[in-house]
């Protein structure tokens, strides 16, 4: 709470559920956390770089969009952790990989002044999907939760208005059983939240996407940050016509998908992967 409050972190993302908490955080704000947790937490063994391409709040609900900024990376065999925002996708790979990823992201991005902006994905083709990789064996589990992902600016009294309302969501969660999300990128904010605590923020500072979400936990297990789970996934549900958000932890990768598409997308994913149950 001390690092999401505090005015000096560039990046931060924080996800709990009921099984973990993965924080990805900048190197400067890494001290701080380390004094926080000392022994509890484990730490990557790498350094990572964030790639931001930004597309919009209507980019939530383009079908493809994920497989699409994922596939060059899942062709040159990079590992990567991909968040999805409100407004942006966030891609982290692996700081020596940089400069190659940024080639291969400018390769289907047009470059704006301070932004990558995506072109019109609904004009391009699929990418093609390596089918030996289709049949990997995982476990997928469904969450209970009904889902909203919110937006706000970050500036400081925006900051403070709702430090009240996160409080509440780290220490008196609607459920013991949840799913939250905060991340933090460039003065914009992105939270994940239960559908029903959306009445705890302060009315008129959230913005919010449209639908409600349903998410599914995929675990490919030894196979953490792996590009090709990004890839693999987010392509298979393009293919059904699903629309996703996409988060990546340290030991599960979370795949939003619309209420009203969740069937559809379990059903797509149980056809195309070996399911452990």
């Amino acid at each position: 709470m001390r690092l999401i409050c505090h005015r000096g972190t560039n990046f931060l993302s924080y996800t709990e559920t009921d099984e973990e908490v993965s924080i990805i955080v900048d190197e400067d704000s890494l001290a701080r956390l380390q004094q926080v947790l000392r022994d509890e937490a484990k730490v990557a063994p790498k350094c990572w770089s964030a790639l931001r391409v930004y597309e919009g709040a209507s980019a939530i609900n383009i079908v493809g969009l994920v497989s699409h900024l994922s596939a060059p990376l899942y062709r040159e065999n990079l590992d990567s952790v991909y968040l999805s925002t409100f407004l942006t996708d966030l891609i982290m790979v692996p700081e020596e990989e940089r400069d190659v990823a940024v080639k291969l992201l400018e390769g289907i991005c047009k470059k704006g002044e301070e932004k990558m902006t995506i072109h019109d994905i609904s004009s391009l083709p699929p990418p093609p999907m390596d089918t030996k990789s289709v049949n990997k064996t995982v476990t997928i589990n469904t969450l209970p939760h009904r889902l909203v992902i919110a937006y706000f600016d970050a500036t400081p009294q925006n900051v403070e208005t709702i430090t009240h309302s996160l409080l509440r969501q780290f220490f008196f969660p609607p459920s013991q059983e949840r799913i939250f999300s905060f991340t933090s990128s460039l003065g914009e904010i992105t939270l994940l939240v239960n559908a029903d605590s959306l009445h705890t923020f302060p009315s008129g500072l959230l913005s919010t996407n449209r639908a409600t979400w349903k998410a599914i936990q995929v675990q490919d297990s030894g196979t953490a940050f792996s590009g090709a789970n990004v890839h693999v996934f987010s392509r298979i549900l393009a293919g059904a016509g699903v629309s996703i958000y996409y988060l990546s932890t340290a030991n599960s990768d979370y795949i939003l998908v619309p209420e009203e598409s969740i069937d559809d997308a379990l059903t797509a994913l149980r056809s195309r992967l070996n399911i452990v149950t």
